[in-house]
């Protein structure tokens, strides 16, 4: 029996790794052997088969922007731009933004652990040289409860990376915008399908 491909999970934004324990605590015991920020030292030869979105976007390649710049160039009314510290600040509540249908005690202590988001990470302009979801298929959990990133744009974002080309495979989850937090088996379930459907590609 071949090894399971290796899980790479990406944080997003005011979050830690610590986002991902229970999906990882869940998966791994399954042979899965899962890193928060990437195998960038490992000498073994590999290559992407596949990519999970939860409740994000779609970088284009070859288009010069900013993630403010994506959205007309005003910040959502959901976090304002403090330039005097350089950090963006969510002025809305944030266990309703991040986690509102976990329990009220878990949600709060999920807030407190929040880290800062810095402002240049949101307002400067970069040009992404590669879109790797052009190339792999991607599945995509979206959020129906999501009160940070509605679902219906979620939506929107996955059509608009098909109507571009791309592989994309949605599925819905009845949960807040932190998917892996609130639904941490349906989450690590999604993905163990996810990497059989990449493995059965790949072959």
């Amino acid at each position: 029996m071949s090894p399971k491909p290796n899980l790479v999970f990406v944080p997003g934004s005011w979050h830690g790794p610590e986002c991902y324990s229970k999906v990882v605590a869940l998966l791994e015991p399954q042979g899965f052997n899962s890193a928060i920020q990437g195998f960038t030292s490992a000498s073994a030869k590999g290559r992407v088969v596949g990519m999970v979105y939860m409740a994000t976007g779609f970088n284009p390649a070859g288009v010069k922007m900013s993630f403010l710049g994506g959205l007309g160039g005003k910040p959502p009314p959901l976090w304002k731009m403090n330039e005097e510290t350089g950090f963006a600040e969510i002025v809305v509540d944030s266990r309703e933004m991040f986690y509102n249908n976990l329990p009220e005690d878990e949600g709060n202590a999920l807030v407190a652990k929040l880290r800062k988001q810095s402002l240049a990470s949101l307002t400067e302009a970069s040009e992404l040289a590669y879109a790797g979801w052009m190339d792999v298929p991607v599945w995509y959990l979206a959020t129906v409860q999501d009160k940070g990133l509605p679902v219906e744009a979620q939506r929107m974002f996955v059509q608009m990376a098909k109507d571009a080309g791309g592989d994309v495979t949605l599925e819905e989850a009845d949960s807040s915008h932190s998917v892996m937090l609130s639904k941490p088996k349906e989450t690590a379930e999604f993905i163990v399908r996810a990497v059989a459907a990449f493995e059965g590609k790949k072959e």
